[in-house]
């Protein structure tokens, strides 16, 4: 088998998301518990998930 981009694409990967106090900015901050530097935010959770899987 040939693990390409879609194949780690597929897996379910952990995301970890936090709330930012105002001082941060407010919001949602995600990020893969594996992965490092790949990174995202948003105003709710479901926009930081979004953007983080748009990061990765």
């Amino acid at each position: 088998m040939i693990k390409d981009k879609d194949y780690y694409l597929a897996i379910d990967y952990d995301i970890i998301i936090t709330n930012l106090n105002e001082q941060n900015g407010g919001g949602y901050f995600s990020y893969y518990k594996d992965i490092n530097g790949v990174m995202g935010d948003g105003s709710s959770k479901g926009e930081a998930i979004t953007d983080v899987k748009k990061s990765f």
